[in-house]
């Protein structure tokens, strides 16, 4: 207002002013003050016009003060607008880190808190552990005990297993000397028969013997010892006058068959002269629905259709060998059943029949001699712990058989020999239809 009225009171132009340091905004009111300002020419004007002109000019001035002041106010309240958002702003700040305060110490606090929980959680664990070690040293104490008293216990089983070894051990030995006993009895019976025999005994018929040993079976389990019983029998027999053919691993149906026939012929060759026939078999063998069979080293076995067509029947042998010798004695000696049936776990079969361990029970026709290796029903061994090369039947049969010997003399000494080495595991079984006494 000051530069407006020096320049009123000395007619200069404001446009010729300027100041050294003038905004924008300053130096676009001049430029309007200007305009108003400007001083007419009085020699131009008469006085009347000059004195509207000026009160006009007074007018625009006293305007553009009042537009100036209003445009002062304006900038003053947009100022204290301003100055009230920035302290608005400098409030919100504060609230804002007085927040981030208020979070921090939340913060704190739950941390502290959760470290606490942690803190009582470990101890809980920790004394969790520990009981559960005091309860493992307990259990352990007591499994301690509980060893230490089944041992005295099998400690104590041990002992009596072992009187009972001893007493078993001394009933052997008693069987023993009853045996031996026996055998000098026998042997004292053969010598009073031969200072008696006759020529009659001295010319006595033809013996003929067939012996069959199968071991290495191809869908059953091998066998160790059946050729060598095979080998073991047959010398025993010739040193008896027998006549032997002895066939190994015979497989199935022609094989068996055909060393039936074969034998058949030789018998039916023999004719009048013949005085006894023996067959002697050791393998594998089986009874399905209470019939026996034996079976050939090839025959896969997986159901009874299967026995029926690949396997030789016991009756079948006995029968048709009992046919062509009528009129002689016939010796049958099986050492079968040497270990379970094979393929049983795939058997198949129309009806309810399993295939049996061990041989069943079976009549003989007139005249025969039937042995068996075991009882019907049972398995028999293939080693014994006298000797790995023999099966136990095959070694007490080879002691038996001796000259002058009655058939039933020689499954008696079989059968308490067989009894002795197995521990009364084995018991031997006999069937006999003889109707005379046949001395070997």
């Amino acid at each position: 207002m000051g530069a407006v009225n020096t320049l009123l009171e000395f007619g200069a132009d404001p446009a010729k002013q300027t100041h050294k340091k003038q905004s924008s905004k300053d130096f676009a009111k001049t430029n309007d003050m200007k305009k108003v300002l400007s001083t007419p020419n009085p020699n131009k004007y008469p006085s009347i016009r000059y004195q509207n002109f000026e009160k006009e000019r007074l007018q625009k001035i006293q305007q553009e003060k009042q537009r100036i002041q209003q445009e002062q106010e304006r900038e003053r309240q947009q100022r204290q607008i301003a100055e009230a958002q920035r302290i608005e702003q400098e409030k919100q700040l504060e609230l804002e880190r007085q927040r981030q305060v208020q979070q921090q110490i939340e913060w704190q606090r739950q941390e502290q808190a959760r470290l606490l929980f942690e803190k009582q959680q470990f101890e809980q664990q920790e004394r969790d552990r520990i009981a559960m070690l005091n309860k493992q040293r307990e259990e352990a104490e007591k499994m301690e005990k509980e060893k230490q008293l089944k041992l005295k216990m099998q400690q104590e089983l041990v002992a009596q297993q072992e009187v009972q070894r001893k007493q078993e051990i001394e009933r052997q030995e008693q069987n023993r000397i009853e045996l031996a006993q026996e055998v000098e009895r026998l042997r004292m019976e053969k010598i009073s028969l031969s200072a008696n025999v006759t020529t009659s005994t001295q010319k006595r018929g033809l013996r003929l013997g067939l012996l069959v040993g199968n071991s290495n079976y191809k869908h059953a389990g091998v066998l160790d010892n059946p050729v060598k019983d095979v080998n073991l029998i047959d010398s025993r027999l010739k040193s008896l006058g027998f006549l032997t053919t002895c066939l190994y691993d015979l497989g199935q149906n022609t094989d068996m068959e055909t060393a039936i026939n074969d034998f058949c012929y030789k018998l039916m060759d023999a004719g009048s002269e013949l005085e006894c026939c023996m067959f002697y078999y050791a393998g594998h063998g089986m009874s399905v629905n209470d019939e026996n069979f034996l079976i050939p080293t090839d025959a896969n076995i997986c159901g009874e259709s299967d026995v029926k067509y690949k396997c030789i029947s016991l009756s079948y042998i006995v029968e048709k060998l009992a046919e062509v010798c009528e009129k002689s004695v016939q010796m049958f000696v099986f050492d079968a059943c040497r270990s379970v049936p094979p393929k049983t776990p795939n058997w198949r079969s129309k009806t309810r029949s399993i295939p049996k361990e061990g041989l069943a029970y079976m009549n003989t026709p007139k005249g025969s001699f039937l042995m068996f290796s075991t009882a019907p029903g049972t398995k028999a061994q293939d080693h014994c712990a006298e000797s790995n090369d023999n099966s136990p039947f095959a070694l007490a049969l080879s002691r038996s058989l001796q000259s002058s010997f009655e058939a039933y003399q020689v499954f008696k000494m079989t059968s308490l020999e067989v009894e002795r080495m197995t521990n009364g595991e084995q018991t031997p079984f006999v069937s006999s239809s003889l109707n005379q006494d046949f001395r070997l």
